[in-house]
């Protein structure tokens, strides 16, 4: 298994698998992928620092609306998408995984 495929099924709520298409020569043309669900549902993360469990429940609510969006989701998808298919303690977790992730890793974009 790759190391890719071992974070994304140690953090996540998917595992993938793929498989490599050679149809006309000996060098790989296509990968399929197939994207399954988990059955890991609890990201691992450092509750130690979980400074938004100090505030009070609006306020804290709309700081962790504010912050996903921040990441490009809309408000709609947001409520229709997310909060409608994930319990609300899952998405803060991802929440906090991705920002503790963004902080020590740095993405480069493909020129």
């Amino acid at each position: 298994m790759l190391k890719a495929q071992e974070d994304i099924e140690k953090h996540t709520d998917i595992r993938f698998t793929f498989e490599e298409i050679s149809e006309f020569s000996r060098s790989v043309e296509k990968l399929v992928f197939t994207i399954h669900k988990n059955k890991k549902t609890v990201i691992e993360s450092d509750n130690t620092n979980n400074d938004t469990e100090n505030e009070n429940e609006s306020g804290k609510e709309n700081k962790w609306h504010d912050e996903i969006k921040s990441f490009g989701v809309s408000q709609s998808v947001l409520e229709n998408q997310i909060l409608a298919e994930f319990e609300e303690e899952f998405v803060k977790q991802t929440l906090k995984f991705c920002k503790d992730y963004f902080k020590t890793t740095s993405v480069k974009q493909k020129s």
